[in-house]
Parts: structure tokens; C-alpha cells; sequence
């Protein structure tokens, strides 16, 4: 795939037209791109960020690491002394693509406007991505057909999200995400609050339609493909946050990590009797450095077991 980023000049020109800075999760890794337009490179979007007048927009799916920022409306202010303490940048290539020299071709105008990363940005806001992730008696499957997921196999965790998912007649009909930056609502703010109406489940005990849960949001860096496991009990979101936690630590010394996860089982004793549970293994972490390197792994980096003992129920 070949190396091309839109310059500097041209990323401000589209966020002065009030397109976003965005860093999204690719196969290769965090990149930032300005939305819609293209990529950007790592030093260009650290720049773009050092101006006053670019601020956070969307703190994305993990609260205080902001993942989205904009042009603020007073920008013209900046704009000068942005100049003055910045050497003036040299005129952008073709099409304002900057490529290696053996790599340029005519047909650069489609790789910033052919529309493919709007699409993406579209997939991205849906809370539930690519296919469904189960686990049921040890067993990992995917999509409607429960196929067959090897045990060992390992995803990116790129995201979680958590929300109340109200649930009518064995199906969710209302999802309430958590907005970013804001705790998650308690049940006691949402409707439906008389018992007596709710629904029974199958020990014909009233259940409360509204479940509090969350999210993981997986890729498979080798092909793209994404995945969304679900989860609402209380060990399920225990898992979630101890995940959330081990993320948070390690970035604290590399700010770009992102887990590679083994899909695993291990046994669960509970009150009926030892049960089956899944096992998010955290084997790698993958890290793009500030400069220009390529990515990096992280080594050395002790792995970290994480359950979960939910099945996803959709």
C-alpha cells in the first residue's frame, strides 16, 4: 500500500470548510485523517493539534482520550500568529498528495474523494460493527450461522462502548449510548420504572427491561474484518472495565497502545455447578510511534488475562 498523506496546508484548508481531525484504528495501526479528505501524517496532525484554535470535538469510545477535534469558529484569529511561529510550508504536491517518488501516478484525486472513508466513518457510529461475537460452552462463534471461531485466534481491541439496551419481546428496541465525557445514566433516570409491567423471564420472576451494557469493538488486522461482542452481566462488565483499565495504564507510557487479544475459555464455578467462560488474553500490544516510524510492538509487555462470562445475547 502506498505511503500518501494529504500536506498540512490542504488539512487546514478542509477544516476551515468545518471537516473534523479524527484518529481512526486501521489495520496498520491509529492513523489520523481529516474527515472527509484523507490521511495525515503523525507530525502534521501533532502540529495541527498545537494550535489554539484546534480543540477536541469527540472524546470517541474511552473517555479522556480524545479522538476527534475541529477548527474552532475564531480560527482567523489564530491565524497569524500561527504563521509567525511556523516556517513557511513549501508548496503541496499534485493534488496536495505527498508520495514517494516511484509511487505517484495520475489518478491521486480518487484516493482523497472516493468516498470509501465517509463510509467508513458511517460504519464506525453504529453500535453494533461488522459480525456478532458469541460464547456459549466453551465455544466461540460468529454471525447468525454460529460459526465456528478457533479458540487462540487474536482480534484488535480497538473500542468499547456502554449504554442501557431496553429489551421487549426477546429483542433490543432502544439503546441509550453513554455520551462522551458524561457517566452513564443510572436506571432510576430511565422510563419504565414499574415493576409490575415488566415482562417475565423464565423463572417467571419480573425481569427489568433495561440492561446495562457494553461494548467491544475487535478488527482482525490481517483482513480488516470487524467484530462487536456484547455484554450484560455484572462479570461481563467487570471484564470490560478491567480491560479498560489495563488500556489506560499502558498508555500512560506509549499513548497510542492498543491490545491484541487471544480469544480463550477457562472454567467458571458458580452456585449450578462449574460452567464455561470466555477469556479476553491480552498477548501483544500495538503501538504507532509519535515520529515517523512504522508501527511498533511494545515488548516485553506482561500479558493480561481478562473473563468474561456472558454470552453475547443477540
Amino acid at each position: 500500500m502506498r505511503n500518501e498523506t494529504i500536506s498540512e496546508s490542504f488539512a487546514l484548508k478542509l477544516m476551515r470548510e468545518g471537516k473534523l481531525l479524527m484518529k481512526m484504528h486501521t489495520v496498520k495501526g491509529r492513523r489520523w485523517f481529516v474527515v472527509p479528505g484523507g490521511q495525515v501524517a503523525e507530525s502534521v496532525a501533532q502540529r495541527l493539534l498545537e494550535r489554539p484554535d484546534v480543540q477536541p470535538f469527540d472524546a470517541g469510545l474511552l473517555p479522556g482520550y480524545d479522538q476527534t477535534f475541529k477548527l474552532s469558529a475564531n480560527w482567523r484569529d489564530h491565524t497569524d500568529a500561527a504563521r509567525r511561529q511556523r516556517p513557511r510550508e513549501l508548496p503541496p504536491a499534485a493534488n496536495h498528495i505527498t508520495m514517494n517518488e516511484d509511487e505517484m501516478s495520475n489518478d491521486l484525486t480518487n484516493i482523497v474523494n472516493d468516498g470509501w472513508l465517509d463510509v467508513g466513518i458511517e460504519a464506525s457510529q453504529r453500535v453494533l460493527r461488522g459480525s456478532l461475537l458469541r460464547f456459549a460452552d466453551w465455544n466461540w462463534t460468529v454471525g447468525k450461522e454460529h460459526t465456528p471461531v478457533e479458540k487462540g485466534t487474536q482480534l484488535v481491541a480497538i473500542g468499547v462502548a456502554a449504554g442501557w439496551v431496553k429489551w421487549q419481546g426477546g429483542k433490543p428496541v432502544e439503546t441509550r449510548l453513554r455520551q462522551p465525557g458524561k457517566p452513564l445514566p443510572v436506571r432510576e433516570e430511565l422510563p419504565d420504572l414499574e415493576q409490575l409491567k415488566w415482562e417475565k423471564g423464565a423463572d417467571g420472576q419480573f425481569r427489568d427491561p433495561w440492561q446495562e451494557t457494553k461494548f467491544v469493538y475487535l478488527i482482525d488486522q490481517r483482513t480488516a474484518e470487524s467484530y462487536t461482542f456484547s455484554t450484560s452481566s455484572w462479570g461481563g462488565r467487570e471484564a470490560v472495565l478491567h480491560l479498560g483499565d489495563a488500556i489506560a495504564r499502558m498508555r500512560s507510557v506509549h499513548p497510542t497502545a492498543t491490545p491484541v487479544v487471544a480469544l480463550e475459555a477457562s472454567a467458571m464455578p458458580t452456585r449450578y455447578g462449574r460452567k464455561s467462560k470466555p477469556v479476553f488474553k491480552i498477548v501483544d500490544w500495538n503501538a504507532t510511534d509519535t515520529g515517523n516510524k512504522e508501527d511498533q510492538i511494545i515488548e516485553h509487555a506482561a500479558p493480561l488475562t481478562l473473563s468474561d462470562d456472558e454470552e453475547c445475547p443477540f
